[in-house]
């Protein structure tokens, strides 16, 4: 992810990034640096939480019901241990800071194709929240 942030704010000053990655990031204590840094060097910054932690939830969504990993599949029905998450993050030329996170949570048995149905929307802005991260609580979510 740093790689990538640098390139395009430090290089090219525009560009698109999209991270799919655990979603530790997005509210650990560890990486306040890195939220601040990627809300500082984006104009826009999309986040798509798919969940399936078996620490922090333990796989089960707040209802709890099963929610099992976006990558679980009929031969591997565990998927993986950490929970998921996908950043898509834009800078424009005429850079301004990103002062709002759209974020959105996917869970239960169906979130993969929650997630690929959400692409055909009309207006995918709509299907978001607006997180607003200040320096008392710099989250991305």
């Amino acid at each position: 992810m740093r790689i990538s942030q640098r390139r395009i704010a430090e290089g090219t000053k525009q560009g698109v990034v999209c991270y799919i990655s655990s979603f530790s990031y997005l509210a650990d204590p560890s990486f306040v640096v890195m939220r601040q840094r990627l809300l500082n060097d984006f104009d826009k910054v999309w986040v798509d939480c798919l969940n399936g932690d078996s620490r922090e939830t333990g796989k089960k969504t707040p209802t709890g019901e099963g929610d099992p990993s976006v990558f679980s599949t009929s031969y591997n029905t565990a998927g993986i241990r950490l929970g998921t998450s996908i950043g898509l993050f834009t800078r424009k030329l005429a850079h301004s800071p990103a002062t709002a996170v759209s974020y959105r949570d996917f869970w239960g048995k169906s979130k993969r194709e929650d997630l690929l149905n959400s692409l055909g929307a009309t207006d995918i802005d709509a299907s978001y929240i607006q997180a607003q991260p200040t320096a008392e609580k710099p989250l991305l979510i």
